[in-house]
């Protein structure tokens, strides 16, 4: 399975967080540690697999948790969706 090297999620407006404007963030394959890391919110309540995502976004972009918890959900959801293609794998091939 093939996947996108980069997603580049814009925000319009931008994030303003800290005196920075934020026009958008870059998302990319996530590295083993920075998965395990975010694991830690994970904890069975409703709002575990969005504090998962956040946790995993912050960590590949590098941005503070204070800026990706202004993005739209819609914005979270992308890129929850992005990163999670890389955790699911592709189809099993083998001999038929």
């Amino acid at each position: 399975m093939e996947f996108a090297p980069s997603l580049v999620i814009d925000f319009d407006p931008p994030i303003v967080w800290n005196g920075k404007s934020i026009p958008s963030i870059e998302l990319r394959e996530p590295m083993a540690m920075e998965v395990v890391k975010a694991q830690v919110e994970l904890k069975g309540t409703p709002d575990s697999t969005i504090k998962w995502g956040i946790a995993l976004i912050c960590a590949v972009t590098g941005e503070p948790r204070q800026v990706i918890e202004q993005m739209p959900i819609s914005k979270v959801m992308i890129g929850i969706n992005y990163l999670s293609d890389f955790l699911n794998g592709g189809p099993v091939t083998g001999e038929s």
